[in-house]
């Protein structure tokens, strides 16, 4: 590793943050700590990138979680993450790595495994010479989604996507054609398990719905019978 490491912290808990941040200052490590998810956004097009976030994933918002920051950190640059959380449950993990963090620690955390997984996703990320922008669309027989942006297109049809439908419409596209359930697409969404009543789901996915329909006809959501869903083409049909 380089003498001088820059990082971001995204995370609301201004307490358990400011451990962090003079653990590893101390530790000869330059960081800064943000609060919330706009004042992240804003940086990622303000300042020089960190060469790591390290980010919460709960970040104490209603609209947005940890896993919607990662996927625009993704979108923007190959920028490794870190992902912070006091879930260690399999879904929260699986959740974070597919959002595309390199790492995940389960608070409270010891600073220097922190640091040791930090410097480990720095020099794979280093190692590996991504270029920028490398997850910034997704497709799927025609269907595009551009992450950075949260546009969906097919043709010369688009439609602006909100950060949940962005995120739900990446796992579709991802898993194209397959089955996916409904605890399953909550897990990936919120980074944990799903209330057995809630309808978070459904509701997301009735949103994308329409917003897939503005833009094609080609390419539909259906319901399946283990009380999931999945993304099909009629031409595949």
């Amino acid at each position: 590793m380089r003498d001088s490491i820059h990082l971001i912290l995204v995370d609301d808990d201004v307490v358990y943050s400011t451990v962090i941040v003079q653990s590893l200052i101390r530790r000869g490590i330059d960081i800064k700590h943000l609060q919330s998810y706009g004042e992240a956004i804003t940086s990622l097009s303000s300042e020089t990138l960190p060469d790591a976030y390290i980010v919460e994933l709960e970040l104490g918002e209603k609209t947005v979680n940890g896993l919607d920051l990662c996927r625009r950190i993704k979108a923007f640059s190959e920028t490794p993450v870190v992902m912070l959380t006091s879930d260690s449950s399999v879904e929260s993990t699986v959740a974070c790595l597919y959002a595309g963090a390199e790492q995940y620690v389960v608070k409270p955390c010891d600073i220097a495994e922190l640091q040791a997984r930090i410097e480990v996703a720095i020099r794979n990320s280093r190692r590996n010479g991504k270029e920028p922008a490398q997850r910034a669309k997704a497709e799927f027989h025609g269907l595009v989604i551009r992450l950075n942006c949260r546009k969906l297109e097919y043709g010369d049809k688009s439609a602006s996507l909100t950060e949940r439908e962005l995120a739900v419409a990446e796992v579709f596209i991802a898993n194209g054609g397959e089955e996916l359930r409904r605890d399953y697409l909550f897990a990936m969404i919120f980074g944990k398990k799903a209330d057995p009543f809630s309808r978070a789901v459904d509701i997301i996915v009735g949103r994308f719905r329409k917003k897939l329909k503005e833009v094609t006809e080609e390419i539909v959501v259906l319901p399946t019978r283990n009380s999931g869903y999945k993304l099909v083409s009629k031409d595949a049909e």
